[in-house]
C-alpha cells in the first residue's frame, strides 16, 4: 500500500547543472536523480506537482520535461517529450526589487515515468531512475558560470507515479 500525498522536491545544483552558456532558443540538457528507495518500487514514476526556476538574469524560459535522456534527439517516432513550461521575464518575482529572479508554478499533476535503461529481456519496467528536463532561453543568450546560474526545483508526489 502506498502512502498519499509524499511530496518531495529535487533540486538541480547552479554548480553543476546547466552552467554553460545557452544561446537564444538553443537548449541544455541535464537529468534530476529520483531516489527510487522512496517510491518504495523499482520504478521511477511520480506526478510532478510543482515547479521552481530561480535565475541570476532576467530572460524568458521554457523549462523541457523529457521521458528520455536524449531530449529532442531521434525522430518523431522516438519523441519523447512530455511537455513544457514558458516562463515570462515579466513574470518573474524579486525581492526588494534586486538579486534573483524567481519563477513558480505549482498545483500541477503531471504523471512521469523514466523511458531511459529499459531491458526488455531483463525488466521491461526497470527505468535510470531520472526526470530529464531541457532549459531553452528564449528571449537572449544565457551566461555561462556564477553569472548565468540557474536552479530547478521540481516538486513530485513519487507514491502516484
Amino acid at each position: 500500500m502506498s502512502q498519499l500525498g509524499q511530496i518531495i522536491s529535487l533540486t538541480t545544483d547552479p554548480a553543476v547543472d546547466f552552467v554553460d552558456a545557452i544561446s537564444d532558443e538553443a537548449m541544455d540538457l541535464e537529468s534530476l536523480a529520483l531516489d527510487l528507495s522512496i517510491c518504495g518500487t523499482p520504478t521511477a514514476r511520480c506526478r510532478i506537482t510543482g515547479v521552481m526556476l530561480v535565475s541570476t538574469e532576467s530572460l524568458d524560459w521554457r523549462l523541457w520535461l523529457w521521458r528520455k535522456a536524449a531530449g529532442a534527439g531521434g525522430g518523431i517516432a522516438d519523441n519523447s517529450c512530455i511537455g513544457f513550461f514558458a516562463f515570462a521575464a515579466s513574470a518573474a518575482v524579486r525581492i526588494a526589487a534586486s538579486g534573483l529572479y524567481y519563477y513558480y508554478i505549482y498545483g500541477l499533476d503531471i504523471p512521469y515515468t523514466d523511458e531511459d535503461d529499459r531491458d526488455e529481456k531483463v525488466d521491461p519496467l526497470a527505468p535510470s531512475g531520472r526526470i530529464h528536463l531541457g532549459l531553452q532561453p528564449t528571449s537572449g543568450t544565457k551566461s555561462a558560470g556564477a553569472s548565468g546560474a540557474v536552479k530547478i526545483t521540481l516538486f513530485v508526489d513519487p507514491t502516484h507515479g
